[in-house]
C-alpha cells in the first residue's frame, strides 16, 4: 500500500474544490462528508485499494491549508514502476470534476481488472515481439555454424513465414476453447519451442522449430489484440490496442 501526504496552502475561494471526487484517473465516490472534511474511496479505478482522506484548515494569514492523505495499491502489475512517479505528480493537483484526463492515462478510467490485464497482455506483447523476430536476428549467426548458405537461408525463411498458415488452423480453437487460454496455451508453447531450436544440429531442425515456432506467435499477436479490445471499456479500446 503506498501513502502520499499533501498539504497545500491555497486561497480560500478555491479550497472547496479539494472537497471534490476526483473523475480523472480515478472516478471516487465520497463515504462521509462535513463542510471542512471528506473522506473518498474508488468507484472506478485501477486500483485495487483506493482511499483518499481531505481536511481544511486555515492559517494567519487567511490562507486555506488543505491536508490529503492518499493510500492507494496500485492494480498495474509489471509496469506499475513506470506510471507511479506521473501518478505522484498527478495527485498533486486538485480535483477537476469534469473530467480530465493526464496525456499518459486512457481516455476514459480503467478498473483494477482492466488494467491488470492490459499490463499482463503488454508482457506477453513484448514476448511475442521477440519470438516472431528472432530467426530474422539469429539466421546468419546460425547459418555460419552449419556451414548454410544465402540460398539455404533464404529457403528456410520462405518457409518459416508459409508456416504462419498453421496460425489459421490453430485461431479456428480460439472460438471453442477460449481465447485466453488459447492465448496462454500458444505463449509458452512457442516459447518451448523456440528453446527446443537451440538444440539445433542443422538448418532442417532449425527450421523446422521455428516454423512451429512463427506460427504459435502470431497467434499470440492475433488474440492479444482481440482479448484487449474484448476486456476493456468501449472508450479505451483503441487506446489498449495501440499499446499491446
Amino acid at each position: 500500500m503506498t501513502r502520499l501526504e499533501h498539504r497545500h496552502r491555497v486561497p480560500t475561494d478555491s479550497a472547496t474544490t479539494w472537497l471534490s471526487p476526483r473523475n480523472d484517473v480515478v472516478i471516487e465516490r465520497a463515504i462521509e462528508t462535513t463542510p471542512l472534511t471528506a473522506t473518498f474511496e474508488a468507484h472506478v479505478g485501477p486500483f485495487h485499494n483506493w482511499h483518499r482522506e481531505v481536511a481544511l484548515t486555515s492559517d494567519s494569514e487567511g490562507h486555506a491549508i488543505v491536508n490529503e492523505v492518499v493510500d492507494y495499491q496500485l492494480a498495474v502489475p509489471f509496469w506499475g514502476v513506470l506510471f507511479r512517479p506521473a501518478l505522484r505528480h498527478h495527485l498533486r493537483r486538485a480535483p477537476r470534476p469534469e473530467g480530465h484526463q493526464p496525456w499518459w492515462a486512457p481516455p476514459e478510467a480503467l478498473d483494477a481488472r482492466a488494467a491488470t490485464v492490459l499490463s499482463i497482455l503488454c508482457v506477453f506483447a513484448v514476448v511475442s515481439g521477440y519470438l516472431g523476430t528472432l530467426i530474422t536476428q539469429t539466421l546468419t549467426y546460425a547459418a555460419d555454424q552449419f556451414g548454410a548458405g544465402t540460398g539455404e537461408q533464404g529457403t528456410l525463411l520462405a518457409i518459416v513465414r508459409v508456416g504462419v498458415l498453421l496460425s489459421l488452423g490453430i485461431m479456428a480453437l480460439a472460438d471453442k476453447h477460449g481465447r485466453r487460454r488459447v492465448l496462454v496455451t500458444c505463449l509458452i508453447a512457442s516459447c518451448a519451442v523456440t528453446a527446443l531450436g537451440a538444440a539445433s544440429t542443422g538448418m532442417i531442425w532449425l527450421g523446422t522449430s521455428q516454423t512451429f515456432a512463427r506460427a504459435l506467435s502470431t497467434v499470440v499477436v492475433i488474440l492479444i489484440a482481440v482479448v484487449a479490445a474484448e476486456e476493456m471499456p468501449a472508450g479505451t479500446r483503441a487506446f489498449a490496442v495501440s499499446v499491446v
